[in-house]
């Protein structure tokens, strides 16, 4: 049988934002109404919706202010995280560059404006595995925040849960894990303790921890970043899946294959239905499941999901 394409948990950067609204843009209502729009598809997991609520918004901010405003900057910003999303990588890459000069050029480079397009652009590298473009962005993100916000804020938070998430793909363990519990005691003291961002951080902690074996220490976060997602995101979000799709790949080193199993279903048929068949995120649960059927005796199943797996993969972006 061939090599099986495995899959590591996915950890997920929060400093991957929409942009904020700033003053200036607050003073359109009509700008505001498709920016909210674009804001509230998203947070709903719709990102093909979003994507056209967000083209919109670009398209009425140009025309009426020019091409060197923020508001052009924040909807290019979250037209690149609707196409990042769905997987079109090449696409975002530019568009998310484009943001960035305009942000630039409009706020200056250290302006704290410009950080949800730093690490946005950073998070894109990151799961391309380009971590050698990926970390002066984050680390240049992290010092403008650092200039700027209280170190007990949800935005201090966002910026160590992505530079942490950055040092645990280079392999720096200590200092990883040291950021990432930061970040999550400081979303559960400003945001409380059933926040979705306190989710994630949760998850993300235990993505660290499963990634070094040590299982023990992630299921428990795992089943808290679940219980929290489904209770406030629903039961058939985008970010919901990616929580059972790790919380099976635990039980499945841990060989409780009876558990992982209709987990990693279930995140399948959520991804499929929300991200469509092709894209990254259903590639991960098929290559979880075929080192399933593989660990289980199923050589067939694991031979086409290995298969659909290694199809995806190879897909250009």
């Amino acid at each position: 049988m061939q090599q099986l394409n495995r899959f590591v948990p996915v950890a997920f950067a929060l400093a991957v934002v929409l942009a904020p609204v700033w003053a200036q843009e607050e003073e359109d209502p009509e700008w505001k109404v498709l920016n909210d729009r674009t804001v509230a598809l998203y947070s709903d997991g719709k990102y093909a919706e979003a994507e056209a609520a967000a083209k919109k918004a670009l398209e009425f901010a140009e025309k009426k202010f020019g091409s060197d405003h923020i508001s052009v900057a924040s909807s290019l910003n979250n037209l690149a995280l609707m196409q990042d999303e769905q997987a079109r990588y090449t696409e975002a890459e530019a568009t998310y560059k484009r943001a960035l000069t305009t942000w630039e050029k409009v706020l200056g480079p250290d302006d704290i404006g410009i950080v949800s397009c730093l690490a946005n652009l950073a998070a894109l590298y990151r799961a391309q595995k380009k971590l050698d473009q990926a970390e002066p962005l984050y680390r240049r993100a992290h010092a403008i925040t650092e200039k700027h916000v209280d170190p007990d804020s949800p935005e201090m938070a966002d910026s160590l849960n992505a530079l942490s998430l950055l040092l645990g793909d280079l392999g720096k363990w200590t200092e990883a894990e040291q950021g990432l519990k930061q970040a999550l005691a400081i979303y559960e003291k400003a945001l409380g303790p059933e926040n979705t961002f306190t989710a994630t951080a949760a998850n993300n902690l235990a993505t660290l921890y499963d990634r070094q074996k040590k299982y023990e220490e992630a299921e428990p976060l795992y089943k808290r970043a679940l219980d929290i997602q489904e209770k406030e995101l629903g039961a058939d979000h985008p970010l919901t899946a990616q929580i059972l799709n790790n919380l099976g790949h635990v039980y499945m080193h841990k060989e409780k294959y009876a558990d992982a199993e209709p987990l990693l279903n279930r995140a399948l048929t959520i991804f499929e239905a929300a991200l469509g068949p092709d894209h990254p995120e259903v590639g991960g649960v098929l290559g979880n499941l075929a080192e399933l059927c593989e660990k289980t005796n199923r050589p067939e199943e694991a031979k086409a999901y290995d298969q659909r797996s290694a199809a995806i993969k190879a897909q250009k972006r």
